[in-house]
């Protein structure tokens, strides 16, 4: 009788054991599920967010005006390598070239700064997104590292690296603090 005893706690604690496990199951599904009705709740505010950006096209020549500058884009080009002052050619990637793009940059504000790099992107025709090349500073007239002192234009240059199958490109200015976007198409 002992051992019937032992036989029926052992079957009650597995049986607790599993109604206890399928519980936790339940609490850890259920969880799960909020954290992604959560995460899908916060893509539709981003994508209903991205819906409100207004893009301006802008042909090459015509002027932008961003939150502290005045941007013209006056011509591009492909170009074959990046040439520094010092050492070797610099070309780019297997399956890639190089795009020069000519700007004049007005300061708008009332003192003086320096642009910097990354101020723009290069969009191709499937919306892939190519940031300035590092080497861009290596170009005699990058305009990156100017500083721009108020209202006086400065010409200069930077370059961007894309894909080789790459024909209709776009550079795309954001203006800070908007949603505004300036597409200005290259071809």
């Amino acid at each position: 009788m002992n051992k019937r005893i032992e036989l029926k706690y052992l079957i009650i604690a597995i049986l607790a054991s599993l109604v206890v496990g399928f519980l936790i199951g339940e609490e850890c599904c259920t969880s799960r599920l909020t954290r992604i009705i959560s995460k899908s709740s916060v893509s539709t505010i981003k994508s209903k967010k991205e819906d409100t950006t207004k893009v301006v096209d802008v042909p090459i020549g015509d002027e932008i005006n961003l939150a502290s500058v005045k941007i013209i884009v006056k011509s591009f080009e492909e170009v074959q390598n990046i040439q520094p002052g010092w050492g070797e050619p610099i070309f780019p990637s297997e399956g890639g070239k190089f795009v020069k793009i000519d700007v004049s940059v007005t300061n708008t504000t009332n003192s003086e700064f320096t642009l910097g790099s990354n101020w723009a992107l290069l969009v191709n025709e499937d919306g892939k997104e190519f940031s300035e090349h590092d080497n861009s500073y290596e170009l005699d007239d990058y305009i990156g590292y100017e500083t721009l002192k108020p209202d006086i234009p400065v010409l200069g240059s930077f370059i961007f690296e894309v894909s080789e199958s790459s024909d209709d490109l776009s550079l795309v200015l954001s203006k800070a603090g908007t949603s505004e976007k300036y597409r200005v198409k290259l071809n």
